[in-house]
């Protein structure tokens, strides 16, 4: 198992999030793959900030087996198919939030955390008869972000 990191802007650690309003926001990374994905792999994918609130999760991938089918689950730490369970990625494709507490779910940390994110992140959850060592993975996460009370 390994993990990884997709290109997205400030995913990186000690990188700041990028500005965030009130109203719908996006976050949106791309994993360019450079070799086979095993079981229990990890890709980081973006940060979602302490408040937000998910609206919507669109997986994109590249076909990832001629035999057999991979399968991707998106979610975070605690819940690895927080958003989406099983994608089948045997042909190139898109998959949607798909489980029952993805569409509304808010990000909290705590107020002593250094990090005042949440990392949203893909997992294979099954590699297959066979996987590829190109192609690409990405993910838009829409949340939105409460206003203050005054």
């Amino acid at each position: 198992m390994a993990t990884m990191t997709a290109n997205a802007t400030g995913v990186a650690s000690g990188v700041p999030l990028r500005g965030h309003h009130v109203g719908v926001n996006f976050a949106y990374g791309v994993y360019s793959l450079t070799a086979t994905l095993s079981v229990g792999d990890i890709i980081e994918m973006v940060k979602i900030p302490h408040g937000g609130t998910i609206v919507d999760c669109l997986l994109s991938f590249s076909a990832q087996g001629a035999a057999g089918t991979a399968k991707f689950n998106v979610g975070d730490a605690t819940d690895h198919d927080r958003f989406i369970a099983s994608a089948a990625a045997q042909t190139a494709g898109s998959a949607r939030i798909n489980t029952g507490q993805g569409v509304g779910y808010k990000y909290t940390v705590s107020d002593d955390a250094t990090t005042r994110y949440k990392m949203v992140r893909v997992t294979l959850s099954d590699a297959g008869a066979t996987a590829t060592s190109t192609g690409h993975i990405s993910l838009l996460v829409l949340y939105t972000m409460d206003p203050i009370a005054g």
